[in-house]
């Protein structure tokens, strides 16, 4: 994906959830916003290494389970 389809992509993902969310408060906002950058991040490292580093992905998929508890 280049920058520019990049960029679009993530500033979507945030808007739709910022106008969704807006009446939840902060609190549910942040932490979807906070879901949507480890995906992404895990999104680009399985693309860049695939599943060689399964240390890696373990470790961004229990930063998910953390989020998801605040």
């Amino acid at each position: 994906m280049v920058a520019k389809d990049e960029a679009k992509d993530l500033y979507e993902k945030f808007f739709l959830q910022t106008e969704y969310y807006i009446n939840l408060g902060c609190e549910e906002l942040a932490k979807e916003n906070a879901l949507i950058c480890v995906d992404w991040h895990l999104k680009e490292f399985i693309d860049t290494y695939g599943d060689d580093l399964i240390d890696n992905i373990e470790y961004w998929e229990e930063v998910k389970k953390e989020i998801n508890k605040l």
